[in-house]
């Protein structure tokens, strides 16, 4: 990993990836309700930083809502994924999609609950795997 994204509200573990050689970039955030402009920061940090070889770790505090809102504008903006798929992939990889996430990437929050995936897989005759 070359690069730290902390989206905590504190500076807390700065100091730590100051010890360790990583470089960090930190952006506080309070919530994803209030978000908009650290979304857009990150998204074009992002598609910059990772132009280059190597991990970059994005993180932020208990609640993972906007590290989701994040990467799904991330792949969004890098490879057309639909802000909804982005969402669901970081659901099922374990990240919290809250409906202030979704709401601020222009989604419904029901787009993207494990049941519309599954209501939406049956309607069309596939086959669903949980």
């Amino acid at each position: 990993m070359r690069l730290v994204v902390s989206t905590m509200r504190t500076r807390h573990n700065l100091a730590d990836y100051d010890r360790a050689g990583l470089a960090w970039h930190h952006v506080p955030v309070a919530s994803c309700a209030e978000a908009a402009e650290a979304l857009d920061e990150l998204v074009i940090l992002l598609r910059s930083e990772l132009r280059a070889p190597g991990a970059i770790a994005v993180h932020g505090d208990l609640r993972t809502d906007f590290v989701a809102a994040v990467c799904a504008a991330h792949l969004h903006d890098v490879r057309g994924v639909a802000p909804a798929d982005g969402l669901r992939a970081g659901a099922r990889a374990g990240l919290e999609v809250s409906p202030d996430a979704a709401a601020l990437l222009g989604v419904s929050y029901e787009e993207v609950q494990p049941r519309s995936a599954i209501a939406a897989e049956t309607a069309s005759g596939r086959s669903v795997t949980t």
